[in-house]
Protein backbone atom coordinates (compact mmCIF):
# COMPACT_ATOMS: atom_id res chain seq x y z
CA UNK A 1 0.00 0.00 0.00
CA UNK A 2 0.86 3.23 -0.59
CA UNK A 3 2.04 5.95 1.65
CA UNK A 4 0.99 9.28 1.32
CA UNK A 5 2.96 12.16 0.22
CA UNK A 6 2.70 14.02 3.76
CA UNK A 7 3.93 10.62 5.22
CA UNK A 8 6.81 10.43 3.24
CA UNK A 9 7.84 13.86 4.31
CA UNK A 10 6.92 13.33 8.15
CA UNK A 11 9.29 10.35 7.70
CA UNK A 12 12.38 12.57 6.33
CA UNK A 13 11.58 15.03 8.74
CA UNK A 14 11.91 12.48 11.60
CA UNK A 15 15.23 11.05 9.90
CA UNK A 16 16.47 14.38 9.41
CA UNK A 17 15.50 15.74 13.13
CA UNK A 18 16.56 12.66 14.57
CA UNK A 19 19.99 12.85 12.66
CA UNK A 20 20.65 16.32 13.80
CA UNK A 21 19.95 16.08 17.27
CA UNK A 22 22.21 12.90 17.47
CA UNK A 23 24.88 15.16 15.71
CA UNK A 24 24.60 17.88 17.71
CA UNK A 25 25.33 16.37 21.17
CA UNK A 26 28.06 14.40 19.49
CA UNK A 27 29.38 17.86 18.36
CA UNK A 28 29.08 18.73 21.79
CA UNK A 29 30.27 15.91 23.93
CA UNK A 30 33.39 16.61 21.16
CA UNK A 31 34.02 20.08 22.16
CA UNK A 32 34.01 19.37 25.76
CA UNK A 33 36.26 16.29 25.40
CA UNK A 34 38.50 18.51 23.11
CA UNK A 35 38.73 20.92 26.55
CA UNK A 36 40.27 18.18 28.93
CA UNK A 37 43.69 17.63 29.46
CA UNK A 38 44.66 14.23 29.03
CA UNK A 39 41.72 13.74 25.80
CA UNK A 40 43.95 11.63 23.90
CA UNK A 41 41.85 8.84 22.49
CA UNK A 42 38.78 10.05 24.15
CA UNK A 43 35.72 10.48 21.99
CA UNK A 44 32.08 10.75 22.20
CA UNK A 45 31.05 7.18 20.96
CA UNK A 46 32.81 6.29 24.06
CA UNK A 47 30.46 7.87 26.68
CA UNK A 48 27.76 5.05 26.98
CA UNK A 49 30.20 2.25 27.59
CA UNK A 50 32.86 4.75 29.84
CA UNK A 51 29.53 5.66 31.99
CA UNK A 52 28.64 2.18 32.50
CA UNK A 53 31.85 1.50 33.51
CA UNK A 54 32.09 4.18 36.12
CA UNK A 55 29.41 2.84 37.86
CA UNK A 56 30.51 -0.30 38.02
CA UNK A 57 33.83 -2.04 36.06
CA UNK A 58 34.19 -5.71 35.38
CA UNK A 59 31.71 -6.51 33.14
CA UNK A 60 32.38 -8.67 30.42
CA UNK A 61 31.83 -7.27 26.49
CA UNK A 62 28.38 -9.57 26.28
CA UNK A 63 27.37 -8.00 29.62
CA UNK A 64 28.52 -4.65 28.56
CA UNK A 65 26.51 -5.56 25.04
CA UNK A 66 23.35 -6.29 27.24
CA UNK A 67 22.98 -3.79 29.77
CA UNK A 68 23.42 -1.13 26.67
CA UNK A 69 21.03 -2.99 24.44
CA UNK A 70 24.23 -3.25 21.65
CA UNK A 71 25.68 -5.09 19.05
CA UNK A 72 28.40 -7.86 21.20
CA UNK A 73 30.21 -6.59 17.68
CA UNK A 74 30.28 -3.22 18.57
CA UNK A 75 30.81 -3.25 22.24
CA UNK A 76 33.93 -5.01 21.33
CA UNK A 77 34.75 -1.70 18.70
CA UNK A 78 34.48 0.48 20.85
CA UNK A 79 36.60 -1.53 23.85
CA UNK A 80 39.44 -2.15 21.64
CA UNK A 81 39.65 1.56 20.80
CA UNK A 82 39.39 2.24 24.62
CA UNK A 83 42.35 -0.56 25.27
CA UNK A 84 44.07 1.38 22.59
CA UNK A 85 43.92 4.53 24.39
CA UNK A 86 44.65 3.06 27.63
CA UNK A 87 41.16 3.58 29.15
CA UNK A 88 40.50 0.34 30.27
CA UNK A 89 42.37 -2.81 29.97
CA UNK A 90 41.09 -6.97 29.98
CA UNK A 91 41.38 -9.19 32.99
CA UNK A 92 40.83 -12.99 32.89
CA UNK A 93 37.65 -13.62 35.21
CA UNK A 94 39.22 -15.67 38.43
CA UNK A 95 35.98 -17.93 38.39
CA UNK A 96 36.40 -18.45 34.26
CA UNK A 97 39.59 -18.26 32.72
CA UNK A 98 37.66 -18.17 29.33
CA UNK A 99 35.70 -14.97 30.14
CA UNK A 100 37.69 -11.56 30.06
CA UNK A 101 36.24 -8.88 32.30
CA UNK A 102 36.70 -5.36 31.24
CA UNK A 103 38.17 -2.54 33.80
CA UNK A 104 38.99 1.00 33.83
CA UNK A 105 42.19 1.76 33.99
CA UNK A 106 43.85 4.33 36.31
CA UNK A 107 43.70 6.60 33.09
CA UNK A 108 40.07 6.02 33.13
CA UNK A 109 39.65 6.19 36.28
CA UNK A 110 41.16 10.25 36.43
CA UNK A 111 38.61 11.05 33.80
CA UNK A 112 35.40 10.13 35.64
CA UNK A 113 35.24 13.66 37.55
CA UNK A 114 35.61 15.42 34.02
CA UNK A 115 33.31 12.78 31.88
CA UNK A 116 30.63 13.45 35.02
CA UNK A 117 30.77 17.65 34.82
CA UNK A 118 30.07 17.37 30.86
CA UNK A 119 27.16 15.02 31.34
CA UNK A 120 26.10 17.95 34.12
CA UNK A 121 26.59 20.32 31.98
CA UNK A 122 24.52 18.84 28.99
CA UNK A 123 21.71 17.66 31.48
CA UNK A 124 21.62 21.64 32.81
CA UNK A 125 21.23 22.54 29.00
CA UNK A 126 18.55 20.15 28.99
CA UNK A 127 16.34 20.80 31.70
CA UNK A 128 16.78 24.06 31.49
CA UNK A 129 15.12 23.97 27.68
CA UNK A 130 12.48 20.94 28.79
CA UNK A 131 10.45 20.62 31.43
CA UNK A 132 10.45 17.00 33.48
CA UNK A 133 7.18 16.39 31.68
CA UNK A 134 8.66 17.23 27.99
CA UNK A 135 11.60 15.47 28.79
CA UNK A 136 9.52 12.04 29.93
CA UNK A 137 7.54 12.36 26.75
CA UNK A 138 10.47 12.48 24.44
CA UNK A 139 11.89 9.66 25.87
CA UNK A 140 8.86 7.85 25.87
CA UNK A 141 8.60 8.52 21.87
CA UNK A 142 11.85 8.15 21.30
CA UNK A 143 11.61 4.38 23.08
CA UNK A 144 8.45 4.02 21.01
CA UNK A 145 10.32 4.91 17.47
CA UNK A 146 13.20 2.06 18.73
CA UNK A 147 10.45 -0.37 19.68
CA UNK A 148 8.80 -0.02 16.28
CA UNK A 149 11.90 -0.25 14.11
CA UNK A 150 12.99 -3.26 15.88
CA UNK A 151 9.84 -4.82 15.48
CA UNK A 152 10.50 -4.43 11.54
CA UNK A 153 13.74 -5.54 11.89
CA UNK A 154 12.34 -9.11 13.61
CA UNK A 155 9.65 -9.29 10.51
Amino acid sequence: MDRPKSSQSDVESLFYHLSRAHHQMLGILQREIDRLDGNEGLHPGMRHLFCLLSGEDGFTVSEMAGKLKMAKSSVTAVIKKMEAADLVRLEPDLNDLRLRRVVLTDRGRSLQPACARIDAMISEKLEAEFSPAERKQIIDLLKRLIATMKANEDE
